[in-house]
């Protein structure tokens, strides 16, 4: 005789046996990463703490104890963020500031924000982290052709994502100049649509100067302050690329023996800074001296 089934008994067994695959899923899968990214998230706001005390901090030793505490957090927080461009350049920030305690940290803060650009290619604020870094590296005459490439690379990006960026559209231009300067060979054509291009932007910018020191000269602590400051600094690069192009150009003109056009150049190489001159007198005095207001 047939042994009956106990239906019941099974049904419940199987319920039990789904229900544990179903947690260990879940365990695993969507609650796992809920646990994790609930930690990521208080690591971040941890690493911000103490960045922001690091920041008040005047004690050298006290400040880079501090800086290193933030780095972990962020680092482990990337370990599950690995998506989030904010996180790697506040790393690469980390990094950058723990630079003067060790030189190699500097080559890690570029790589953290190389990170962040992976993840969103057009991130505006790495992208200006590295424009700038590079930029300063590229003011040192001993820089490697790879160093203007870079700078010019991260310039031209930045400049097609927010074309309105003046230090961006500037630093694209003086890049061949600069490099032509300081000896790598160059393409004359580069160098010249950059000489029409920097004398463009310095039209541009000497009008958009002159509005913003009139604003700053009703109130020295306006936001457009700081804004003025960084447009005069550009300004002054703009100038002093183009003019150092101009004379260059006609140096190399008159061993040609073309006086004439070499004047000419010479001549007009001090055109801008009578510009910036002009735009210079209209701002306010702690702008112009670079003081605090």
């Amino acid at each position: 005789m047939a042994r009956r089934v106990n239906t019941k008994f099974l049904v419940i067994f199987s319920v039990i046996v789904l229900g544990g695959v179903a947690a260990g899923f879940v365990a695993q899968g969507p609650l796992k990463n809920w646990i994790h990214s609930g930690r990521s998230k208080q690591q971040i706001a941890d690493g911000d703490k103490l960045v922001d005390q690091a920041t008040h901090n005047t004690n050298a030793l006290e400040r880079k104890s501090l800086l290193d505490e933030a780095a972990k957090n962020y680092a482990m927080a990337a370990g599950v963020e690995s998506k989030n461009p904010e996180l790697y350049v506040k790393l690469g920030d980390v990094y950058s500031r723990l630079a003067p305690f060790d030189l190699g940290y500097i080559n890690q803060s570029y790589a953290m924000w190389d990170k962040a650009l992976e993840a969103d290619p057009r991130y505006v604020p790495a992208l200006r982290r590295l424009m700038d870094s590079y930029y300063k590296q590229a003011s040192d005459r001993t820089a490697i052709a790879a160093i203007y490439t870079r700078l010019e690379q991260r310039a031209n990006t930045l400049k097609a994502v927010d074309p309105k960026d003046i230090r961006a559209s500037a630093i694209a231009s003086i890049v061949p100049i600069k490099q032509w300067l300081n000896g790598i060979e160059t393409q004359m054509v580069f160098v010249n649509a950059s000489i029409e291009e920097l004398s463009k932007l310095i039209n541009e910018n000497n009008a958009s100067i002159e509005e913003l020191a009139k604003l700053v000269n009703k109130n020295p602590a306006a936001p457009e302050a700081a804004e003025l400051a960084s447009r005069r600094q550009i300004m002054a690069d703009m100038v002093f690329h183009t003019a150092m192009a101009k004379a260059r150009k006609g140096l190399e003109l008159k061993k040609l023996a073309q006086e004439k056009d070499g004047n000419i150049l010479i001549s007009n190489r001090s055109r801008p800074f009578r510009m910036r001159s002009s735009a210079i007198r209209r701002m306010p005095r702690c702008i112009t001296n670079s003081s605090s207001c």
